[in-house]
């Protein structure tokens, strides 16, 4: 069974392009387009995946407190991995639809953030995008290859390698496997080694045994 220092490096993994959106944040005039400023995040699901890949059975949530204050929900999440708890909290505007939703979801995803999972997507350069107003909000003009296009080029102004952001499944699963197996070689390989300085003691034990019965032996003849 893997632990959490096991995982710790399949924890900070970076999302595949694909599993990054945007939130539109500001919004300018230039050049006759509208851009706004792309949040990059990821859905809890992609969260919860990973959790699923790197330690199923082994992670849990404990029911929220959530804390209606003014016109804010308030929720307080509890993310447990391998026996380890990290908390965080989330809020949402109590008048909107999905506000529950909403306040877990971040509150969830800055929780496992204390874990190293997802924790880098704060540190990526914003950048500017199209953007469409639609409505009383908008949304940002890509779609899912312009995204991945844009993730991208957040990647590696952060120095991260394209390749480290196709991690599969098998993959991730692997690495966690390696380590597991490479406790349980070390661990076997102490026990080999217990087991040989027994042996090896026994039979000096033996040896002396065998040395004073001769000497016994002689001193009576």
């Amino acid at each position: 069974m893997s632990n959490l220092e096991d995982i710790k490096e399949q924890l900070k993994a970076p999302f595949a392009l694909e599993d990054i959106d945007f939130l539109p944040k500001g919004k300018i005039e230039k050049e006759g387009k509208t851009l706004c400023m792309a949040f990059p995040y990821a859905d809890p699901r992609v969260y919860q995946d990973r959790l699923n890949e790197l330690a199923y059975g082994e992670w849990s949530t404990p029911a929220p407190v959530v804390i209606a204050a003014g016109n804010k929900l308030i929720c307080y999440v509890t993310v447990i991995l391998f026996g380890v708890p990290h908390t965080d909290v989330g809020e949402a505007t109590n008048n909107e639809e999905n506000t529950g939703t909403e306040a877990f979801a971040q509150a969830f995803k800055r929780a496992c953030s204390q874990f190293g999972l997802g924790r880098y997507l704060y540190d990526l350069d914003k950048e500017w995008v199209p953007f469409k107003v639609e409505g009383k909000s908008g949304r940002i003009d890509l779609d899912k290859a312009g995204k991945a296009a844009i993730v991208r080029k957040m990647y590696q102004k952060a120095g991260i390698l394209s390749g480290q952001a196709t991690h599969t499944k098998a993959s991730l699963a692997d690495g966690a496997s390696a380590a597991t197996s490479a406790r349980r070689t070390i661990s076997r390989g102490a026990g080999t080694f217990e087991a040989a300085c027994a042996v090896r003691l026994h039979r000096h034990d033996a040896g002396d045994s065998r040395k004073a019965h001769i000497q016994s032996s002689q001193e009576r003849s």
